[in-house]
This record gives structure tokens, sequence and C-alpha cells, in this order.
């Protein structure tokens, strides 16, 4: 008998055999493929990881007593001129670490400004306190430099500080910034981008750093990694006009690197630097999304910092506090009443103290102004009226919003020509612009012109304002008013609304509704996606990297398999 009559005899007489091993084969096949959904659903719940994200903790530990900047206020007199409880720092960040263990917080992001002065005391204050956390609990921190961490500092002063704080354990790093990579778990890599330009505020992103994050993102795909992104300044606008009114607060090619970054298959991005709860969203061209998770600094209102779970469907992001001041860390100079409120109201402390400094901060740099330089004018009567025009600008700002009888307020003046301002707690403008700040900060803010006060008082009683100061400075208050803002405009040009408005004629309101309504919407309510507790799906794009997870390649490999020996079965079948 042949050799190969033999084979076919044996593959007959097998026949049997064969047939309950292809159904086997076929069975585990079609279960492996109808389960793959759930499994798929278990890999990305077995994925998800939980990390908690500070910010702007700007730690100051030189001071032994607390400044006194304004005596005449018992409560706020050290106040700062950003609303940051500097000297409250240290506590607040040994609280939040520990917050964000029995979060669940499995690594610790901090996106810059770890001190307030940048000084060699205070970083190495910062870092051996992140240290000594790191050792205690084993939640490894990861930081990268702001522009205060570069005040007194370089990039490689700043990895020797913080080497334990993700630089000894990186898997690259920049030579020029404090750029550097680090595997998070099995499944993401954070590509940390120094995006300082050190000694200024704004950012110092270069086509070299690009360069570089463009590479690491490349390696961190061809190592199957999911990213994220962690920098001190925000890619994306998180105000109207931010670019133009804060060009230091943004990065100002941001819109360009969104869409790179986009194309590479990046989602997320943390950021600071702002001091606010806010989240910004990139469509790009190709469908991905990007999205630029800011948040606020942690030493100041509203004393907050995020939890997020990350997962292939999305972030999942929720908002904490600090609820607790440590009256034990307190430096010396706070008095009882103080004490009190801090034990009672943390959070209600922080938000007035918040509203007293950026009160002062206005008018500080109202007072500030060189109106000689800006007129270039030593003296005579221009310079007198601008100095003129500038203390009524203070005197409109600071004045009671509504009659109390006593003197002169916004109300008062406002019913004099037949216009009734909205009853409100708010004491002066000032105080209401301050809370207008306060909630950008807090984030998911809605002043809505037709649905809140706050816009229509602001426009009505700017107005007033306005009426006020050029009753004490007249058309050449007006005139000089122009000159300050750098307009070659004149009262000719704008003599109607002069008239109008020296007149305090009702039309004058009118106008000024229609013109700064839509204006103030777009500072005072959030149109982007929510800011504060919110899911943000991970959208990828037509043509960005595909993103999968270990466990879902493996299965994959696991039915390819599978496949192949089937196929490998039915050759054999068909030699019969």
């Amino acid at each position: 008998m042949k050799t190969s009559d033999r084979i076919l005899l044996h593959a007959g007489s097998c026949k049997p055999v064969l047939l309950k091993v292809c159904a086997v084969l076929l069975a585990a096949l079609l279960a492996v493929n109808l389960t793959l959904p759930i499994l798929k659903v278990l890999a990305e719940d077995n994925d998800a990881v939980k990390f908690a994200v500070a910010t702007d903790i700007h730690v100051e530990c030189d001071k032994e007593t607390l400044d006194v900047n304004y005596p005449e206020n018992e409560l706020y007199f050290f106040a700062s001129g950003t609303g940051n409880l500097y000297d409250q720092a240290a506590a607040m960040t040994v609280d939040f670490l520990h917050q964000a263990v029995a979060d669940g917080a499995e690594f610790i992001l901090i996106p810059g400004d770890l001190t307030r002065h940048g000084n060699a005391s205070e970083h190495q204050f910062v870092s051996a306190l992140l240290a000594d956390f790191e050792a205690e609990t084993g939640i490894q921190v990861y930081v990268v430099p702001g522009n205060h961490d570069y005040y007194d500092s370089v990039p490689a002063e700043f990895k020797a500080y913080y080497a334990a704080l993700g630089y000894d354990t990186a898997l690259a790093a920049d030579e020029a910034t404090a750029s550097y990579t680090a595997d998070l778990n099995d499944r993401y890599r954070l590509i940390a981008v120094d995006s300082n330009d050190p000694g200024e505020d704004g950012d110092g992103f270069t086509p070299a750093l690009l360069a570089w994050i463009e590479t690491q993102t490349a390696q961190a795909r061809a190592d199957g990694k999911e990213i994220l992104y962690m920098m001190h300044h925000p890619l994306l606008e998180h105000l109207y006009l931010g670019r133009k009114l804060m060009k230091d607060f943004v990065v100002q090619d941001g819109e360009t690197i969104a869409e790179q970054f986009c194309a590479w298959g990046v989602n997320y991005i943390f950021t600071g630097h702002e001091h606010g709860n806010d989240i910004a969203a990139y469509t790009a061209e190709n469908g991905a999304v990007l999205y630029d998770i800011l948040t606020t600094s942690l030493s100041s209102y509203p004393l907050e910092y995020r939890m997020i779970t990350l997962s292939q469907a999305g972030a999942d992001i929720k908002m904490q506090q600090i609820e607790t001041c440590r009256l034990d860390a307190l430096i010396d100079g706070y008095t009882e009443q103080q004490k009190a409120l801090l034990e009672s109201d943390y959070e209600g402390f922080a938000y007035d103290y918040f509203k007293f400094a950026i009160e002062k901060k206005i008018l500080r740099v109202i007072n500030s102004v060189d109106v000689k330089a800006l007129l270039k004018v030593q003296s005579g009567p221009l310079v007198d009226t601008a100095e003129n025009l500038l203390a009524a600008v203070n005197d409109a700002l600071v004045m009671p919003l509504y009659d109390n009888g006593e003197g002169v307020s916004i109300e008062g003046l406002a019913k004099s020509k037949g216009v009734t301002i909205p009853g409100s707690d708010y004491g002066s403008l000032i105080e209401l612009a301050s809370a207008m700040v306060a909630a950008h900060y807090y984030g998911d803010e809605n002043l809505r012109s037709d649905q809140t006060p706050e816009c229509e008082i602001i426009v009505k009683g700017l107005n007033t304002g306005l009426q006020y100061v050029l009753t004490k400075t007249g058309r050449t208050g007006l005139n000089t008013l122009l000159r300050l803002l750098g307009t070659q405009m004149d009262t000719e040009q704008l003599s109607p609304l002069f008239r109008a408005v020296s007149l305090g004629r009702e039309d004058s309101y009118l106008v000024a509704e229609r013109v700064l309504y839509p204006l103030l919407d777009k500072f005072a309510v959030d149109f982007s996606v929510a800011d504060r507790d919110v899911f943000l799906p991970a959208v990828s794009g037509e043509d960005a990297p595909a993103q999968t997870s270990p466990l879902l390649a493996f299965l994959r490999r696991i039915i390819e398999l599978l496949r192949q020996v089937y196929d490998r079965v039915l050759s054999l079948w068909n030699l019969q």
C-alpha cells in the first residue's frame, strides 16, 4: 500500500473524531465571539484607573506671622493679591493628599505652581512633603513646574528637587525642559510637559518641545499605551477673549497644537495656572475631541481638587473640597474671631477673603495707572483731568449700590434718571464684580442676563457710574478716557452717545443693554461642557490611532489562533 493511500485511509478512519474536534472548536469559537462584548465591558471596567488632580498649591513656608496689608479690615487684613491663602497652603496640601488616598486615588497629578516664590527653601520643603507622603502611602505623585516654580529656579534645579516625584522613574526626559514621560500603570502613560518660558508667566512652547511631545506620543502608541497629557498652561481658552485679555494665561498657539494632539489620538490634558474650575473642548477636523481640564488653585476659593475615574469609555470627574481648616497649623497673627470662622465655615471664609482680595486688586490696578506715561505728558491740565477721572472711577466702583440714607448711591443716581436697579445683597459694583470672578473660579457659572439680576445690575450700574464720572470731568474727561484707552477717537465722533450718557437719557441705557448684555453673557455664562461633576466621553477621530486595551488585544489573538486551528482541521478534512 502506498504511503499516500495509508494517509487517506487514516483520515477516513478518523472521520468521527475529526467531526467531534471540529464541533468542539466551532463551539468554542462561537462562545468566545458571543461573549466578546461582555468581556469588552469587563475589560474596560477592570482597566479603569482612579486618580486625583490638584494644582497651583502655592506653598509658602518661610513666613512666621501674618502680613498686615489692609489694617482697616479686621478679618482680611492679610489678603494676598490673588485671593490665595498662601500661609495655609502646606496644611491644605497634606489634607488633600490624604483625602485623595481615602477617595481611592491610585496616583496623584500636580500640574505646576507647587510654590509661591520658587526659591530653594520652598522647593525643598514641598518636595520633602510630597516624598514623605509617597514613602508613607506608596502612592506615586507626579509633578511638572509652573511659572511660579521658575521665579528663582531653572529646569535642571527643579528636576533635582523633585527627582522622586516622576523624574527618577521617567521613561524619557527632555534635556532642555523639565518634561518627561512615565507609565502610570500597565495601560496608561503620562506625558508631563514643561510648558513654561522660565522667568516669564507666559507659555514656552517651541517647535523643539512640540517635536519631543510628538516623538514620545508615537512611542507610547507603539508600546500599546493610552496617553494622558499634563502641563501648567491651559491649551484652550477658558474665558472669552482669553488670549487677548490674558495672553500669559493660555498657550498662544493652542488651537493649532490641539489639532495636532487630536491627530495623535489624545483626549485629555490636565492643566492649571488660571485658578479656575473649567473644562474646554476642542473638536478637530477628524472628529476627535480634546478636553482641556483646568483645575482651580487648591489654596484659593473654592479649596477644591478633582477625582477622575478614567476608562476606555471616558473620564468620570468629581469635585472634592478641603472642608476643614487645621487650626494647629496656622502661623502667628490670627485672631480668635478669624479662627472661629475658619473652624465653622472654611469655604465661607475663603469666599469672602477671595472677594475682598479681588476687590483690592482691581482698585490697586486703577490707582496704579501711570497717566503721565500713557498720555506722554508730565504735567498740565490733561494729567490733572486724567487723575481726577481715575479717582471718580474708583469712587463709582466703591459707592454704595443701594440707598442707605447716607450720601450718594448708584441706585439713587439711577432713580433720578428714571432707571431701577434690581435688588440684591451686593453692596457695591466692585463687590458684584468680585462675586462674578468667584463664580468663574467655582465653575459652571450661569449668570445669564435674562435669568439672573447680576448682568442687569452691572450694565445699569456701569452706565450710571459712567454718568457720575462724566459729571465730575465733563467732555474733557471723556476725551481723556479715550486717550487712556489708547483710541484716537474723540468726543466729536462720539457726541450723540456722549450727550445721551452725560444727560442721563433713557436711551443711553437701552444702547448699553443691547451692546453689553451679549458681551457679559460670554463672560458670565459657561457655554462649554460642564466644569465640575461630569462624564467626558473619549471621542477619537476617523484618522486617530486606535486605542486597544491589552486584555482585548489578548482576546483577539486567542480568537485568531482558534480560527487558524479551525482552518487547519478543515484542510485535513478536505484531504479525504
